[in-house]
């Protein structure tokens, strides 16, 4: 079996909404090539895409990824943990992937360390550290509520009145990138 071809056949079939012979494409490959194969198909059980619904078989596949320090699998599992009520968890591994760079986890890792796991000592330390980090990846939320922090909190006048500037010019990013693209990273 000529594994590319295979995968290419199976990128296809999925952009192409042939979700049966994509999801039985990759169960092949998984075994052979991993790493994207169980992403696409940790997606495909997640959301029912060619068969039906299975969150414990997409959690399955994210941990494959997440254990071998795959960020999206990190990600993805994180939001399959954080479904399930596993806020702590799903912070954590958040926060891994933020550490490497993935921009949507830096911005969940802030939002569950500041509102849900607020009360647990060090928290709002980690939802500061993750707030900036996910601002400074380009995520148009984190921006926001960051120019917010200071424009409630400057020390003076211009510092307050540009921050309030970098508020609402974020609010307007994020309503553009929605309109192109509800999908990016940056916004989710």
């Amino acid at each position: 079996m000529n594994t590319s071809a295979e995968i290419e056949k199976a990128y296809m079939a999925f952009e192409t909404g042939d979700y049966v012979s994509a999801r039985a494409i990759f169960e092949c490959l998984e075994n052979e090539h991993g790493g994207r194969a169980h992403l696409y198909l940790g997606w495909m059980f997640e959301r029912g895409l060619g068969g039906c619904e299975d969150l414990t078989k997409a959690e399955y596949h994210f941990r494959c990824l997440a254990e071998v320090g795959d960020l999206d699998g990190k990600y993805y599992l994180a939001t399959a943990l954080q479904r399930r009520g596993e806020v702590q968890s799903a912070a954590a591994l958040f926060g891994e992937a933020a550490d490497l760079g993935h921009v949507s986890a830096a911005f969940w890792a802030y939002a569950l360390y500041n509102k849900e796991l607020s009360h647990i000592v060090g928290a709002q330390e980690k939802a500061q550290k993750y707030l900036i980090k996910a601002s400074e990846l380009g995520h148009i939320f984190a921006q926001r509520d960051l120019a917010l922090q200071v424009a409630t909190s400057g020390k003076n006048f211009w510092q307050r009145f540009l921050a309030r500037l970098r508020y609402w010019v974020s609010k307007v990013n994020g309503f553009v990138l929605i309109l192109k693209n509800s999908e990016d990273l940056r916004i989710r």
